[in-house]
């Protein structure tokens, strides 16, 4: 009995000494700053160009008589659908006393009338528009680039073309570079850029002559790494990463562009941790503990 009791309490005294440990590694952990870790990863990068500008049909004619006269017949309003050769107005000539016979001005080709400018009973000359006529299944924009903008845009170059941007009916099409001006508009001292968009996958219907468009391009196309800006510190110039046995490490880091919300970051190891936000104040070296990654 007795050369147990030596025993028991050694026992007791070693359970009691790993109790204690345990708790105060209990308290130590429940002292340790939560940080959330995110990794790096590589993704494309580009800056948009925008453009604006107004929609106009790729084809359109506007008509006018051959002899002047009055007005005599409208055989279609504006917005009426067209095939070539329908009668489209009838002009009374009239010239020094002598009859002529009624000119008709027909279409020349099948399309949408988009502008009929004069009424019956009107008198018109030869240099009158009567009736314009337009293939709606195609349109152009024309819009004006800076020439630091023209060495990211080229002909035969796809480009996003948003139609009514900002409202209820926006839609996205596809265009392409048609045309770059070799010399500057006079007044804009911008180049003149026309980009054609076909309606090959979204009909045209929606669209109308005059509807405003933007149309965007991408600037500097490349793969890097980026980081939203709020996890940098110390006014953007520093980092905090996690090293081994989950003690943090503010580093400097070398950033390139600003892309919204992120900016790019280089020189850094892609197997790096970075500590993306915490819940206390960080120390250099301090141990923490892992909520989320």
């Amino acid at each position: 009995m007795s050369r147990l009791l030596p025993i028991a309490l050694l026992a007791l005294s070693s359970a009691c000494t790993i109790r204690k440990a345990n708790d105060i590694d209990k308290v130590e952990e429940e002292n340790l700053a939560e940080v959330a870790i995110t990794k790096l990863e590589k993704s494309e990068l580009y800056e948009t160009l925008v453009f604006g500008g107004t929609l106009s049909p790729i084809t359109k004619q506007a008509l006018y008589p051959s002899l002047p006269g009055i007005v005599k017949d409208l055989f279609v309003k504006e917005g009426a659908k067209v095939k070539k050769g329908d009668r489209l107005v009838s002009i009374s000539p009239d010239g020094m006393g002598l009859k002529y016979q009624d000119h008709m001005v027909v279409a020349p080709f099948a399309g949408t009338v988009i502008d009929s400018p004069v009424k019956i009973g009107e008198r018109v000359e030869k240099s009158t528009e009567v009736m314009t006529v337009a293939d709606l299944s195609s349109f152009k924009t024309t819009v004006y680039a800076a020439l630091d903008d023209l060495t990211h845009l080229k002909i035969g170059q796809n480009v996003d073309v948003i139609v009514a941007p900002g409202r209820e009916n926006e839609a996205v099409m596809q265009g392409t570079v048609d045309h770059i001006a070799v010399a500057p508009d006079k007044k804009s001292k911008a180049f003149p850029v026309t980009v054609l968009i076909k309606c090959s996958r979204l009909p045209c219907s929606p669209l109308h002559p005059g509807t405003v468009v933007t149309v965007s391009s991408f600037k500097d196309k490349h793969w890097g790494f980026k980081l939203p800006v709020k996890y940098l510190r110390n006014n953007n110039k520093q980092i905090i990463i996690l090293k081994e046995d989950n003690n943090v490490s503010w580093i400097d880091v070398r950033r390139g562009k600003f892309y919204g919300d992120d900016v790019e970051i280089f020189d850094l190891d892609p197997t790096t941790r970075i500590v993306s936000s915490f819940s206390r104040q960080l120390k250099e070296g301090e141990k923490v503990k892992i909520v989320s990654e």
